[in-house]
């Protein structure tokens, strides 16, 4: 893929509208070849943005709910962290992108998506990984549906003492939403 025209991401708007026309729900390599360019690229606050506005999130949430392949989940939500991360002082870029621009938080949002991970039969590595997700944009819940639903999905793993890092991160979440 040529960085000329696509930015260090190796991602634009074109690509990302051909991939919504042609592959969209498919659970294939063309998702884990985005993310591994989201992931491994050099994502700058301006090619991030880029991506996001390329339509790609919805995809990438569609990749952590493959619960049979944990491996395909950590990839899709290290993807979303590395995109939350470069655009932290705005990601509610992001979940608006994930909910598909829809005001509200739906099934299909990035909350949603994270609590379906905070399962017991849920591998530990793709909890953790949702949990992060969740601290990283926990400041910007304003549905109280959300809240309520990820306040009982918190305390639950915060009384869980067989799953000790996600039970930390669990406490920690809880703590910064006061």
């Amino acid at each position: 893929v040529s960085t000329q025209s696509t930015g260090s991401s190796g991602i634009n708007a074109e690509y990302g509208q051909w991939y919504q026309r042609r592959v969209r729900g498919i659970q294939g390599e063309a998702p884990r070849f985005l993310c591994t360019l989201i992931v491994e690229g050099d994502l700058t606050k301006e090619s991030a943005s880029d991506v996001v506005s390329a339509g790609v999130v919805p995809v990438i949430i569609g990749m952590t709910k493959t619960k049979e392949y944990p491996k395909i989940q950590v990839e899709g939500w290290i993807a979303i962290q590395k995109l939350l991360h470069t655009l932290r002082d705005d990601p509610e870029l992001v979940l608006l992108s994930a909910r598909g621009g829809a005001e509200e938080e739906g099934e299909n949002g990035l909350f949603a998506s994270c609590q379906e991970c905070l399962t017991e039969e849920t591998n530990p590595n793709v909890r953790i990984l949702a949990l992060n997700i969740i601290r990283m944009v926990s400041g910007s819940v304003r549905s109280k549906q959300v809240m309520e639903s990820l306040s009982d999905h918190l305390s639950r793993l915060s009384a869980n003492d067989s799953d000790v890092p996600a039970q930390q991160l669990a406490r920690e979440i809880q703590e910064s939403l006061g």
